[in-house]
């Protein structure tokens, strides 16, 4: 006669085999956390660069069509005056407005979680940094005209006229053979770029 209710053949996970289990859910969580991390950073890294690209380009058409560029002091890519950025919100505007219809009315500005990156100067948001800089030397002679800003994670700058800073205030054009002005912090790559002479274009 078949007995009514006999588990004695069935049987349960043993405790090593969940460890096993939660242990595998937890390598694999991590690789996604990881991969996903990556991916945000390469995305805001490329819409900062592309920022900056359009910037710079506006700058030169500016100085192109004028023989120099709109301010002659220190200025960030943004009209509000954001916590370490050097200049005044009046000095940012003036800038912004003076490039804007060579940006097509746009104001492109680095990614969010870049633009207050501690960097090499002690500051905050040197993301949508621009710079006149006079003290500044390249190759040996006083050098004005610079673009700067940060990216995250040790990457290469990618945008033309890339210079090799050893030690601030000297920098040269000599190209950077990691690709970056300067290691910025534990996880950061600080760019500077060099502008052409306004009273040579």
């Amino acid at each position: 006669m078949q007995k009514v209710g006999n588990f004695s053949n069935s049987r349960g996970f043993t405790i090593v085999e969940l460890l096993i289990v939660i242990v595998i859910i937890g390598i694999l969580a991590a690789l996604v956390i990881v991969a996903y991390n990556g991916i945000t950073d390469r995305a805001n890294n490329t819409q900062t660069e592309s920022a900056m690209g359009a910037w710079r380009k506006a700058m030169i058409q500016y100085a192109t069509d004028r023989g120099s560029y709109p301010i002659s002091s220190n200025a960030c890519f943004n009209e509000t005056n954001v916590t370490g950025c050097w200049p005044t919100s009046s000095a940012s505007t003036t800038l912004n407005n003076a490039l804007r219809p060579y940006l097509g009315n746009q104001n492109p500005l680095p990614a969010a979680s870049l633009q207050s990156l501690p960097n090499t100067w002690g500051a905050d948001r040197v993301g949508g940094g621009f710079y006149y800089n006079p003290s500044a030397t390249l190759d040996g002679v006083a050098y004005p005209y610079y673009l700067a800003y940060n990216l995250k994670g040790k990457v290469r700058c990618n945008i033309s006229g890339i210079l090799s800073m050893t030690a601030w205030p000297v920098m040269s054009t000599t190209a950077p053979t990691n690709g970056r002005s300067s290691d910025d912090g534990a996880n950061m790559t600080f760019c500077i770029l060099a502008l052409p002479d306004p009273t040579k274009l």
